[in-house]
């Protein structure tokens, strides 16, 4: 009996050291390694970047436009409520990485009316001390989270394509020979003058040139550029920086210069597009593709 019972006990001893050796160890968790909970549906997407909140997007009637400059970044909504009214508001933005929302400060809410000829009839200063923050979500809308006045709130804005660039035949005919056709000290030019800076400015803002591949645009810039005949270009080359000077002095001084543009019949056009900061942003997108055409994207 005694020795059936050491069977057993030596049997028993037997399957619990093979049920041990089934046993895994317990391997060391690697902290750049997602965890199973992670794989599985748990795992955080990447934060989204400047880049991907910077273009033109869209809801219902509101289009929000963010660009890039110098500065920092610039937000701009515009709300029609009908075909001659619409709220607007433009933000100064800056990029918060640490959780990839852009964060928008002095905030301006204008009421605009306009006339039916395209003209403004009123526009209505409302406040210009506004905040808000814009976050994608990770299915790729847009959120405007408005600090004023809750106006964004359930707005879910969808991100539109890039602009087109345009055929080399129209940057050719509608801004090189454009710029190249003022004469200075020939009768008329100061309104000559006037009508091409609104022209150009309307071009610019026309042609989003915020929102545009900017390597296939220099492409089309060049091309329109080399099928100038040789008094063409120079015609542009001796009137370039002036106009350029000319427009920057109209973003600073607009009641010094606007009396030419009255005269020309473009002052109203005019003063719109100064009024819109992306039109601006594009106008200098503009100038910096025309003085590296020729040059690699950086």
């Amino acid at each position: 009996m005694k020795k059936i019972f050491c069977i057993l006990l030596a049997v028993a001893m037997m399957l619990s050291l093979a049920a041990c050796g089934e046993k895994k160890e317990a391997e060391p968790v690697d902290p750049a390694k997602p965890n199973e909970q992670e794989q599985q549906g748990g795992e955080t997407s990447e934060l989204p970047t400047i880049d991907d909140y910077t273009g033109l997007w869209g809801c219902g009637r509101a289009t929000l436009r963010i660009a890039r400059d110098n500065a920092g970044s610039k937000a701009h909504i515009h709300w029609a409520s009908s075909a001659a009214e619409a709220a607007e508001w433009t933000y100064d933005c800056s990029f918060d990485e640490a959780n990839g929302a852009l964060k928008a400060e002095d905030g301006i809410k204008k009421i605009i009316v306009w006339n039916s000829d395209g003209s403004i009839a009123s526009e209505e200063t409302v406040y210009s001390d506004g905040s808000a923050e814009f976050v994608i979500a990770e299915d790729g809308t847009l959120s405007w989270s408005d600090g004023k006045e809750d106006a964004g709130i359930d707005m879910s804005f969808e991100h539109s394509p890039k602009a087109e660039v345009p055929a080399a035949a129209d940057i050719a005919d509608g801004f090189f020979r454009l710029v190249g056709s003022y004469h200075e000290g020939e009768s008329g030019s100061s309104l000559k003058l006037a009508q091409i800076a609104a022209e150009a400015l309307r071009f610019a803002a026309n042609g989003n040139f915020w929102n545009m591949d900017n390597e296939a645009f220099r492409s089309a810039l060049l091309e329109a550029w080399n099928s100038l005949s040789g008094d063409e270009q120079k015609a542009f080359d001796g009137n370039f920086v002036g106009l350029v000077n000319y427009l920057n002095g109209c973003i600073d001084d607009w009641d010094s210069v606007k009396g030419a543009f009255e005269d020309a019949g473009v002052a109203e056009t005019m003063s719109a597009l100064l009024s819109d900061p992306i039109d601006w942003i594009s106008w200098n997108g503009l100038i910096a593709n025309v003085l590296t055409m020729g040059n690699s994207p950086s």
